[in-house]
């Protein structure tokens, strides 16, 4: 099945609320990174919960969260990554005539990946505050280095693909990594970070990817819909506002 077919059946499981997805805002941290990090990078996990075991009516719960994972990291513009097939290295573009134009929104070098990902984790309820924390291996299915230029009045495209390269790229496919998110009132932040480098260590580059989320739960509207009806109810019930209506 190819990443159009897996995008149609995720879209159709999305609209029959099957599937949940979330957006983490992140970049890339480790020695490397004040080098080659661009503006920002985003990722977006769709999947669905299965619920493994429950304690305590149901306020603390096991559970595994398989998903398939969308994200593209932005680098600072001009940098080209390329292996010879034992070791990968990263440059900035040497020719002149290559303009990369920036704007508010994106760098013209970037990361594009597709990943298989599976949440393994504990979920608890503690009065209105809820903690979610989960191991989750990340398998990096596909993906490529792209760049984007003008050279003679001419846009020009580069997609370089992981694997058009025999090594991949030195890319370590297998991730793995921590999420975790707090909230309270329904209403919190999250992320991840990974706990093994981007690449193979013998590249001798060192990046580690992280993410950063707002995650508000569906307990936080229903929180506002229980109160707003509430607040209705007393006006209802009030004589004072009563008269001034009448």
């Amino acid at each position: 099945m190819n990443r159009i077919h897996i995008a149609c059946v995720i879209v159709c499981l999305l609209f029959t609320n099957v599937v949940s997805s979330q957006l983490y805002i992140g970049n890339f941290v480790g020695e490397d990174s004040d080098e080659v990090n661009g503006t920002w990078n985003y990722e977006i996990p769709l999947g669905f919960p299965i619920t493994l075991k429950k304690w305590n009516n149901g306020k603390h719960k096991l559970r595994i969260f398989p998903a398939y994972t969308f994200s593209q990291t932005f680098l600072s513009d001009r940098w080209i990554f390329d292996s010879d097939g034992t070791t990968t290295t990263y440059m900035l573009d040497p020719d002149p005539a290559h303009e990369y134009r920036k704007s508010i929104f994106t760098h013209q070098s970037k990361i594009r990946m597709w990943a298989w990902e599976s949440w393994l984790g504990f979920e608890s309820q503690i009065g209105k505050a809820e903690i979610h924390l989960f191991y989750t291996p990340s398998y990096i299915q596909v993906g490529s280095f792209r760049r984007k230029y003008v050279e003679d009045n001419e846009v020009i495209k580069v997609r370089d693909r992981f694997r058009d390269k025999a090594d991949f790229y030195n890319i370590k496919r297998l991730q793995h990594r921590l999420k975790g998110s707090i909230t309270l009132y329904g209403i919190g932040v999250g992320g991840y970070v990974n706990l093994t480098s981007f690449f193979q260590e013998q590249t001798g580059i060192d990046l580690q990817k992280f993410g950063l989320t707002i995650v508000i739960r569906q307990s936080f509207w229903t929180d506002l819909f229980d109160l707003a009806l509430e607040s209705e109810d007393k006006d209802n019930n009030n004589p004072e506002i009563k008269r001034m209506m009448f």
